[in-house]
């Protein structure tokens, strides 16, 4: 029995088409849980190229402002952008003549003080909801880090059926948000009386007052800084890539989707799919040039391609055609092969893809892109 609840409260990047306030109930994992909108604001994001963070001269454990923040000069301009119905798509507003702008009275404002041809401030407007997320936990006085940022899964629900609903796709799930997210926490031990009550009823009792005491942040540009390959080298390959007006193929640029979903925005399930359609359009590819160059008629291949299945190209004509396989490209294709199976298992039993195995995934298909390469085979074309 659960003996107290969690309260985590945090401003979220963007405004739910929502009323605001208004609260909702839902269970997540078998748990209740709460949803309270609280209210809309907009806050003023600076950008300010002439400026920076420099370390304290007195030796603090801070930073300081290398110039002090100040408003708009009177040579600054001030642009409006009105906000798009969520039933269009996005369409970017493009300013050729700035100097030219009016002060338009829309809801989201942007104001550039230029500084110089090359340095200049930005002041604008944001999108962002004030929400607190409540669900209870077994013990109030030994909060476990999964029960602490269970919160997340919540709002992720949450925000998946406020987008079925409403077909708002900006809001975007709690992986996805670039902003930096900080969130206050506060513990509330239910009352003896409050046991007999209903889980409902023990989330939606008004409190006098929650005590926020621990505080945690969830910092996107983390992984902003230094880089795990060989910067020359990579200087050198993007420019001679560049050079000779080559393409990012089709089966490389699903590579990268399911790298960044693996890494980045933890979307498993979506990495090890994209994985499979990159070898499955690759090694096809490859093979039905491989048949042509030895005759095959191309409107017999077109005849019988839907009666290949993928377990036959990749366990009897790829080794017939590459020939000659050596161990270790024998261990790739095996590779693709456990990649196929799970594909199967995910797409037609709905079973869950771990973070190991999503990555695992893009391991393995890296290693195809490298085995046909070393073999001489253009991935472009």
């Amino acid at each position: 029995m659960s003996n107290g609840a969690l309260f985590v409260k945090f401003f979220y990047a963007g405004h739910f088409g929502l009323a605001v306030p208004s609260h909702y109930f839902l269970k997540v994992e078998e748990k209740d849980a709460l949803v309270r909108l609280l209210r809309n604001i907009s806050p003023v994001e600076i950008l300010d190229f002439t400026n920076e963070l420099i370390p304290d001269p007195g030796g603090g454990n801070f930073r300081l402002l290398k110039k002090p923040i100040e408003s708009p000069s009177s040579k600054s301009m001030e642009l409006g952008a009105g906000t798009r119905s969520v039933a269009t798509e996005r369409q970017d507003v493009v300013l050729h003549e700035l100097k030219e702008s009016k002060i338009l009275d829309f809801p989201h404002r942007l104001t550039i003080d230029p500084i110089s041809i090359e340095e200049y401030k930005l002041f604008k407007t944001r999108d962002w909801t004030d929400i607190v997320v409540i669900y209870e936990v077994e013990d109030i006085d030994n909060i476990t880090s999964t029960e602490a940022t269970f919160f997340q899964r919540v709002l992720d629900r949450f925000i998946q059926v406020y987008r079925l609903i409403t077909k708002d796709s900006r809001i975007r799930y709690f992986q996805d948000v670039q902003e930096a997210i900080h969130w206050n926490l506060g513990k509330v031990r239910f009352a003896q009386d409050e046991m007999t009550k209903s889980v409902a009823d023990r989330l939606a009792a008004a409190r006098e007052s929650v005590q926020f005491k621990d505080s945690s942040i969830n910092f996107p540009y983390a992984h902003e800084g230094f880089f795990e390959f060989d910067t020359a080298r990579a200087t050198q390959w993007v420019f001679d890539f560049l050079k000779t007006n080559r393409l990012v193929s089709i089966a490389q640029e699903l590579f990268l989707r399911a790298h960044d979903a693996a890494y980045h925005r933890k979307n498993f399930r979506y990495a090890l799919i994209e994985c499979f359609t990159a070898v499955e359009v690759c090694i096809s590819s490859f093979l039905i040039k491989s048949k042509l160059s030895r005759g095959v008629s191309s409107k017999k291949l077109k005849d019988y391609q839907d009666e290949i299945p993928m377990a036959y190209k990749l366990n009897i004509e790829l080794p017939l055609f590459l020939e000659n396989l050596t161990e270790n490209e024998r261990q790739v294709i095996g590779g693709v092969d456990w990649l196929r199976k799970k594909r199967n298992d995910v797409i037609h039993e709905a079973k869950p893809v771990s973070e190991t195995e999503a990555k695992e995934a893009v391991r393995v298909t890296g290693a195809v892109f490298d085995l046909l390469i070393a073999r001489g085979i253009d991935l472009q074309s």
